[in-house]
């Protein structure tokens, strides 16, 4: 019943914020006026253009991008993707980024309906990895769901060292067959996500629009069957991609275009990236929402 009301809290935040005009970001503050985890917070993409403003990160290459995209967003402008455009940064050496371990990623995103018979899977955000060009140390890619579902499925990783990669995937359902994550990810529609992963308690949470909507299933993470997974450990981790898949820019690889479920961003829209390095609370992850809402222009 928990999570019921939590769905609902959900969908009356997203139709109180539905009408507001999202002309322009708030002045040029690095965080962009979001004062909540400051102290926690190290990668802000603004996406009003290819400019990262608190991590230091340099852009490497936009692939065939340009200003065209980056369209009209929930602040200012958003980035959209086409089939070889990409926001790829370089980390710098001291980064906290490449040892993180737990994090917060927050965003505004929305998405076409992905189905089983629209195959490529698009990658909105990547934490890169030297040595495993497709999935890297950190990503989020919007997954497959069932033809006419009418929202979206987020598939999330994250690299726990040799033990390998922590996957969750938002496709699951209750013993009565309903998904437990249809009402929070609307497809087509703009939405507030955060995610977050502490590693202190091995626990995995996602917030939408400001409301907790995990499922009491989805919170714990195991190494195996029975060992909580602590500290992530990500491995020779060098860039951040937004908008499209590193595997698709690597030769070497043995990838690239030839796999036609690794899809493009082209369907897709995103704003406001911001990277933390520690799992935000329910109250900060209320609070970074109300802020977001209230640094739009009414």
């Amino acid at each position: 019943m928990k999570k019921v009301f939590a769905i609902l809290a959900v969908v009356a935040a997203f139709a109180a914020v539905s009408c507001k005009n999202d002309d322009k970001k708030p002045a040029d503050e690095p965080n962009g006026g979001v004062k909540v985890a400051e102290d926690a917070l190290v990668a802000y993409f603004p996406l009003d253009d290819a400019t990262e403003k608190v991590g230091g990160l340099v852009l490497d290459s936009q692939g065939s991008g340009t200003d065209a995209n980056f369209v009209a967003g929930r602040k200012g402008k958003a980035y959209t993707g086409t089939p070889d455009s990409f926001l790829r940064f370089n980390l710098p050496d001291n980064s906290p980024i490449k040892t993180l371990k737990a994090f917060s990623l927050s965003m505004w995103v929305m998405h076409a309906e992905i189905d089983f018979d629209h195959a490529p899977v698009p990658m909105v955000f990547q934490i890169t990895r030297a040595d495993d060009k497709c999935w890297g140390n950190l990503a989020m890619s919007c997954d497959r769901t069932d033809k006419g579902a009418g929202f979206l499925t987020w598939k999330i990783q994250a690299q726990m060292g040799t033990a390998g990669n922590m996957w969750k995937t938002t496709d699951g359902k209750n013993e009565e067959g309903v998904y437990w994550w249809a009402n929070a990810f609307p497809a087509g529609r703009w939405h507030h996500i955060i995610w977050t992963y502490d590693n202190v308690t091995s626990k995995f949470h996602c917030y939408v629009n400001g409301a907790d909507v995990t499922p009491e299933n989805f919170v714990d993470c195991w190494k195996g069957e029975d060992q909580p997974v602590g500290d992530l450990e990500f491995i020779n981790a060098e860039q951040i991609m937004i908008g499209n898949w590193d595997v698709k820019y690597t030769t070497a690889s043995g990838w690239g275009w030839g796999d036609p479920w690794i899809g493009d961003f082209s369907e897709g829209k995103v704003d406001e990236i911001r990277l933390f390095s520690r799992a935000l609370t329910s109250d900060e992850a209320k609070a970074l929402y109300d802020a977001e809402v209230a640094s739009m222009d009414e």
